[in-house]
């Protein structure tokens, strides 16, 4: 099978070093918790260091090709292929039926493969066992899993890291599930040790997680005899849906800070912005009438508070109408329909319901309506996507067919075969991977295709990756983002055949709010050699 990438190319100015770690979320690699420890005489405790860590070499005997990055900016994130649904009880985690996140201990395509690593000179630490120590040589630290918190885990969510045994069975090391106690203990754990588990994470959401390392110094040592101890923090995240079915609360603002609207599906601690949430319908009873697709929103939700996650919302301001100014009667105008059918709306029971004649993808533009001193007062326009009789995973057909319903064209006339049906540069097929930049296959839209920024020096790329569409996984279908310092050069790209290392070209999160969704803002971040002229192309890998 054939693809033609859209290949475009752009000058931009170099920037200097970057400074620190700069934030970054891993999908995809093989990367540590890594503990290092150096002698600290007069005061033990300080010679402690923790990192998320991965080695560029892919040499574990040596420290070469060692790179650290700090946890405190760094977020380990489950994939989509990370979630299952358990067939029995699992030690407190789950239930029969019940979904778990699982980044497992041996290197799979389309997960992280998540280790720990200690860099530690031999010999300063005595040896262990049960929590009884003797001098040796080589010695080893214990750890300890001491605090998980964060909104995920308000709402319920647990955290748990388990060994698979070559036999079969399973080792817990540490789980919430049964409280925090001293069960939670990882010992010994050798100087030089480099080992894989098994993280367990059983509600969306995000984790931090704070461990205990600790070992009692050799007598012969700068404060030798003592014990020391020290603590990192780790960020997991694991991805909401981006999906509300059936209804959801909409809230509704005058301007663009944090947003002109935010959708909240009902008993969910989360929001999200417009552009990154779909609206499922279901059949309904509207008015007294049974409808196949139908849609339930209450315009008039607007909260004085936000919720714990939010997805591309920054800051904690809730989406709110300022003080003074009251929601009109009709608080939502449709300003805009695109869809293979038409569009009713109708209020019943305090909702606002929207009903689609026929199955397909819909783009509504909208804007808020309120009033101010008996003044009708307008927000910005903002769009809404809603699913009739599909689901957030429809696949290519089904988005064709809808596409062609709502222009008249003839079945089979967009195609996955590298095809462009507009003649505007763009496959079909990455039009449709790009659903969220707001292309339409049958119009000749190029502009809206994701270009660098020319305010921003770094001269990034910030796309929507649909992890619906593309489970991030070698043996199904990508998009990818390459670039190069010349058309006759070598492309680079990231993804799960060739994820390169963060300091390097990496594509990462852009999120806007403080979590993620399945439909995630990404940016490619290029290296710091980069040349003063580059070029990218969206180039579709069709897996294994």
């Amino acid at each position: 099978m054939k693809f033609a990438p859209f290949i475009c190319s752009f000058i931009f100015c170099a920037t200097g070093p970057l400074h620190g770690t700069p934030p970054t979320d891993l999908h995809l690699g093989h990367f540590e918790i890594q503990i290092d420890y150096e002698s600290s005489p007069g005061d033990p405790d300080a010679g402690w260091a923790f990192s998320v860590s991965y080695d560029v070499t892919n040499d574990f005997n040596t420290a070469e090709g060692l790179v650290r990055l700090d946890p405190a900016s760094t977020t380990i994130v489950a994939t989509p292929d990370t979630e299952f649904v358990l067939t029995d009880s699992f030690h407190g985690l789950g239930e029969a039926g019940d979904r778990i996140w699982r980044l497992p201990q041996a290197n799979r395509p389309g997960r992280i493969f998540f280790g720990w690593r200690t860099i530690i000179p031999a010999g300063i630490f005595q040896k262990s066992f049960n929590g009884f120590f003797s001098p040796d040589g080589q010695g080893n630290i214990i750890v300890e899993l001491i605090d998980v918190s964060g909104p995920a885990v308000d709402a319920g969510g647990e955290f748990a890291m388990w060994e698979s045994k070559s036999l079969g069975g399973v080792e817990m090391h540490f789980n919430t599930a049964d409280g925090l106690d001293a069960n939670d203990r990882l010992e010994p754990v050798p100087i030089g040790e480099h080992a894989h588990y098994n993280y367990g994470l059983t509600r969306p959401g995000n984790y931090e997680v704070t461990f205990r390392a600790s070992g009692r110094l050799n007598p012969n040592q700068a404060n030798g005899g003592q014990d020391t101890t020290g603590t990192g923090t780790f960020h997991f995240a694991v991805p909401f849906s981006s999906v509300a079915k059936g209804e959801a609360e909409l809230r509704l603002a005058l301007d663009d800070v944090p947003g002109p609207a935010a959708i909240h599906p009902v008993g969910e601690p989360v929001e999200y912005a417009p552009g990154q949430v779909a609206l499922v319908t279901a059949a309904k009873e509207v008015g007294g009438t049974m409808h196949a697709y139908a849609f339930g929103i209450d315009p008039t939700a607007t909260s004085t508070i936000s919720e714990p996650h939010r997805v591309g919302l920054p800051g904690i301001a809730p989406v709110a109408f300022p003080e003074g100014v009251a929601l009109a009667a009709d608080p939502l105008e449709v300003l805009e329909i695109d869809g293979p059918g038409t569009l009713q709306t109708s209020a019943d029971a305090g909702r606002r319901y929207f009903v689609f004649s026929d199955a397909g993808i819909y783009r509504v533009r909208l804007r808020a309506v309120g009033v101010d001193g008996g003044a009708a007062v307008y927000g910005p326009p903002f769009e809404l996507v809603f699913l009739a009789g599909l689901e957030a995973d429809y696949d290519f057909n089904a988005w064709a067919d809808s596409y062609e319903r709502s222009h008249g064209l003839a079945p089979g006339s967009l195609r996955d075969d590298g095809s462009d049906w507009d003649g505007d540069g763009i496959a079909d097929l990455i039009e449709y991977q790009l659903f969220w930049e707001g292309l339409d296959p049958a119009v000749a839209d190029a502009d809206k295709l994701p270009m660098p920024d020319p305010n921003d020096p770094e001269g990034p790329i910030v796309f929507h990756r649909d992890t619906y569409k593309d489970r991030m996984n070698r043996n199904t279908q990508n998009i990818v983002l390459e670039h190069s310092a010349g058309l006759q050069e070598e492309w680079l790209g990231w993804s799960d055949r060739n994820h390169g290392w963060p300091l390097e070209q990496y594509e990462t999160g852009a999120e806007l709010g403080n979590a993620y969704g399945r439909i995630q803002r990404r940016v490619l971040r290029l290296p710091e050699s980069r040349p003063g002229r580059a070029f990218f192309r969206w180039r579709i890998d069709p897996g294994n």
